[in-house]
């Protein structure tokens, strides 16, 4: 992955203690499809490569592989 800069702006991010964070990507599509998008496979390699925010909480490091991430489609039942 040397080279690569992903950009993603998760919908929601979920700090837990002494675990990984949590990923949300809400998806707001008619044909209910849960497709994981290219935004959603680099969410958690980008959260982990990031430089840290101001409200992250203090000490906070972040494991890509270990991220959980969740997509929630909110037009349909899917």
């Amino acid at each position: 992955m040397d080279g690569v800069s992903p950009q993603c702006v998760p919908d929601l991010i979920a700090f837990r203690a002494g675990k990984a964070p949590i990923i949300v990507d809400w998806k707001v599509h008619v044909f209910g499809r849960m497709m994981p998008g290219c935004s959603s496979v680099f969410m958690p390699l980008a959260l982990g490569r990031c430089t840290p925010h101001t409200d992250f909480p203090a000490g906070t490091q972040i494991e890509s592989l270990e991220v959980e991430l969740y997509e929630a489609q909110l037009l349909t039942t899917a």
